[in-house]
């Protein structure tokens, strides 16, 4: 085993903590570089890098401000139509423009219902319906409902957030074997997340406290 990959397996096994600051879904980062930039040359700009997402994600981006990690369906107006990013922060609101869909909010303030269980990233949401389910039929299921994020692939209806499986694939340890289903895995213990491709771990353990 290379030095490389011994420094990997000691850091997928100290957990997620240990990079906390970097664990950042997507919908959620702000850009910090431009396309091509080397992980090198990102990290000396005092960034993160993660290229274990494609699809559009950023792989060159700010550090977590969780404060502003609020999904659209939970925002607050904090400005007007077109604020321009810089007004926003002068006025101590938060800024994201990574979202597209029908009034979403750009510059807003936090949320009290920001932590409620169906605040879910799209990375992390797990089907609970069909394509056309109406919220109605949705939260008849028990299953929380958001259209705001009308974007291709986004879960409209999907299950109740857990947390401890909220786990982007560059940190996930490996909990399963090639092939193992979703029934096999949950019943090891571990956690189950389809929603990415590019050889991301789909059975890992769960988030360290």
């Amino acid at each position: 085993m290379n030095i490389c990959a011994i420094l990997l397996a000691v850091v997928a096994s100290l957990g997620v903590g240990l990079a906390e600051d970097c664990h950042v879904a997507p919908i959620f980062r702000e850009d910090c570089g431009w396309i091509g930039i080397t992980p090198e040359k990102c990290e000396s700009r005092g960034c993160c890098y993660d290229s274990s997402i494609t699809g559009g994600a950023k792989w060159c981006f700010k550090k977590a401000k969780s404060e502003c990690e609020v999904l659209p369906k939970y925002r607050n107006e904090c400005g007007y139509s077109n604020i321009t990013k810089e007004i926003c922060e002068r006025r101590e609101c938060c800024f994201n423009s990574n979202a597209r869909g029908e009034n979403v909010k750009w510059c807003f303030k936090i949320s009290e219902e920001v932590l409620n269980e169906c605040h879910v990233a799209p990375i992390y949401r797990e089907e609970c319906g069909w394509i056309g389910i109406s919220e109605t039929e949705c939260e008849n299921k028990s299953c929380c409902y958001d259209s705001s994020i009308q974007e291709p692939d986004v879960k409209w209806c999907f299950k109740t957030a857990i947390r401890e499986c909220e786990v982007l694939p560059n940190y996930r340890m490996e909990c399963g074997w090639e092939g193992i289903t979703k029934e096999a895995c949950e019943t090891k213990g571990c956690c189950w997340n389809s929603n990415t491709s590019g050889g991301a771990k789909w059975c890992f353990k769960k988030k360290s406290a």
